[in-house]
C-alpha cells in the first residue's frame, strides 16, 4: 500500500522518525493524528449529534431499541452463516434471533486469528476500516468494520457518557497504550489540541516521575480522566 498511495508513505516515514523529532513538533503530530481520528470516528459533527441524539432516545425507548436489536441480529445471523462453523446452523425466520443465537456453536479466538480472512463476509473496500483488539484476554484479534459500524461504536460511547454528563467538547486527559512520548523524554505528556486531550504516557509512570503527571494535570484542567484499563 505504502508504495501506491503519497499520504501513506508520508505517514510512513514520519512515525518511522517520530521519536527524534523535538516535543513540540510531536505535540503537532498527535494533534494531525487527533483531527484524522475526529473525522475518522465521527465525521462531520453534526452527522454526529445527531446520530448521538438517535442513539439516546432508544435509551429511554426499550420496545424500539428492542426491535432494533433483533432486526440487526437477524442480519447478523443471517450473514454469520456463509463463514465456517455456521453454514449448516439453521436460522428460523420465525421467533427471536436473540433466542436462537443462544443455540449457536462458539467459535474459539484461536480459530479466528489461525485465519481471519475466512471469517470475511466480503473483501474489505477501502472505506472499510481495520483495528485490532485489545489484547486484554490474550493476543489482540485483526478487526475490519464498515466507516458506518466503525462511527457507530465511538457514537454509542459517546452517547453512554452523555449519560454521565460527560460531553464532546470536555476537555480530557487519556493514559493510553499508544507510544506517543519516547523514552529518552523528561516531558511525560502530548497535547492532541484538536481533540481538547493531554495524552499521558503510560510508560512512564513511576514513583520518581509521578509529580510530572500532577503537574500536567494541574496545567491541563481536564474535565475527564480515561486510560487504557488493561
Amino acid at each position: 500500500m505504502s508504495t501506491s498511495f503519497p499520504l501513506q508513505r508520508a505517514r510512513d516515514w514520519v512515525t518511522g522518525r517520530y521519536e527524534n523529532f523535538p516535543s513540540l513538533a510531536q505535540d503537532v503530530l498527535c494533534s494531525a493524528y487527533g483531527l484524522q481520528e475526529i473525522v475518522r470516528r465521527r465525521g462531520r459533527l453534526n452527522d454526529a449529534v445527531r446520530h448521538i441524539a438517535s442513539i439516546n432516545e432508544l435509551h429511554y425507548d426499550s420496545e424500539s431499541r428492542n426491535d432494533l436489536v433483533e432486526a440487526r441480529l437477524r442480519r447478523v445471523l443471517r450473514l454469520a452463516r456463509k463463514l465456517p462453523g455456521y453454514e449448516d446452523v439453521p436460522l428460523e425466520d420465525e421467533g427471536s434471533a436473540l433466542e436462537q443465537l443462544s443455540h449457536w456453536p462458539f467459535l474459539t479466538k484461536g480459530q479466528v486469528r489461525s485465519n481471519p480472512g475466512a471469517f470475511l463476509t466480503r473483501h474489505p473496500s477501502s472505506s472499510d476500516i481495520f483495528s485490532l483488539t485489545s489484547g486484554t484476554t490474550g493476543t489482540p484479534l485483526k478487526v475490519w468494520r464498515t466507516r458506518d459500524a466503525f462511527r457507530e461504536l465511538f457514537r454509542s460511547s459517546a452517547a453512554s457518557r452523555s449519560w454521565f454528563g460527560v460531553q464532546l467538547r470536555f476537555r480530557r486527559a487519556s493514559f493510553t497504550g499508544k507510544v506517543v512520548v519516547p523514552t529518552h523524554s523528561d516531558r511525560v505528556w502530548r497535547v492532541n489540541l484538536p481533540g481538547r486531550q493531554l495524552v499521558l504516557s503510560q510508560y512512564h509512570l513511576g514513583p520518581r516521575t509521578v509529580e510530572r503527571y500532577v503537574q500536567a494535570l494541574t496545567w491541563w484542567k481536564p474535565q475527564v480522566l480515561d486510560g487504557y484499563t488493561s
